[in-house]
């Protein structure tokens, strides 16, 4: 009757056992240095079939210079000046070559969206952790999503109504205040143009990401 009357949506206990899991391991290895937060991906058991996806981040990132570069010379300017703060502020950095059949290298497709209304970020880089070829396994199939831990939605919404004043706020650039112990940060490498027109430099998110 439970089941009917929740038209079949309920807590699935594997999915707990993985939660745990995860959120043991976040504070098993979870390290703080200078009051920066440095952690670690949640790996599944199939980290050793990731593949690089090399290929495709390469052809997206032709793809994103000729579609910049034909579209609009100040989108491309803009794009190219987000990564020069990322780098000046190391956020990311650039890396060498690893050896041939590190499991953990990835390389992320990245593309901009663009947002003239807003007043702070008119353009922001997107990193797809998701790109990858039939068959194979990209970066997000191989860590754990973990437990959702935003608060219920509904609950806001009821809540924010019940005083005379509501007040709201954002931390800038907010996922930039976390980063990737050194272990991890091969797997979110990426590709960029180091002149900007002809020689690609390998260069990952040195999360802050």
């Amino acid at each position: 009757m439970m089941k009917l009357e929740s038209v079949g949506i309920y807590d699935n206990p594997c999915n707990k056992q993985d939660d745990e899991r995860v959120i043991k391991q976040f504070y098993d290895t979870v390290e703080i240095h200078d009051h920066k937060i440095f952690v670690q991906f949640p790996w599944k058991s199939n980290t050793n079939q990731l593949a690089d996806n090399y290929g495709i981040a390469l052809g997206r990132l032709h793809q994103l210079y000729v579609g910049l570069r034909n579209k609009s010379e100040d989108q491309w300017v803009q794009y190219c000046n987000i990564i020069d703060d990322h780098i000046r502020r190391e956020i990311v950095e650039e890396v060498q070559p690893l050896q041939k059949g590190h499991w953990s290298r990835y390389y992320m497709s990245h593309q901009a969206v663009f947002k003239p209304s807003s007043h702070t970020t008119k353009c922001r880089i997107v990193f797809d952790a998701s790109s990858k070829r039939n068959g194979e396994f990209s970066l997000n199939d191989v860590i754990h999503q973990g437990p959702l831990l935003l608060p219920n939605l509904c609950g806001i919404l009821l809540r924010c109504r019940v005083g005379a004043k509501l007040l709201t706020a954002d931390v800038e650039k907010a996922f930039h205040m976390i980063y990737l112990q050194e272990s991890e940060r091969d797997a979110v490498r990426f590709l960029w143009l180091k002149d900007r027109r002809t020689t690609l430099t390998e260069q990952y998110a040195n999360p802050p990401i």
